[in-house]
């Protein structure tokens, strides 16, 4: 399982990017108390992505998104992760 954060384009790229990843980090250990292993990871700016905050608001990219990965997938998301 893996806990995604997203972040809006508002601010700098560093800020977000680093956004993104404490949310991710925060609904991971939230998980953890219960007894749930989560990567966190992070997701920021894809493609398109200020053209669609125009559309549907930045809020829609403030978030954390719970993935369930095959285990194969989860061991290269944590390899992806202690990179960064």
């Amino acid at each position: 399982m893996s806990a995604v954060g997203f972040a809006s384009t508002v601010g700098g790229e560093r800020r977000n990017t680093n956004l993104a990843l404490l949310r991710a980090q925060h609904v991971a250990e939230l998980l953890k108390t219960d007894g749930i292993e989560a990567i966190a990871r992070k997701d920021y700016v894809t493609d398109g992505q200020r053209e669609m905050e125009i559309r549907k608001g930045t809020d829609s990219f403030q978030k954390v998104e719970i993935r369930l990965i095959p285990a194969e997938e989860e061991l290269a998301a944590t390899e992806n992760t202690q990179d960064e």
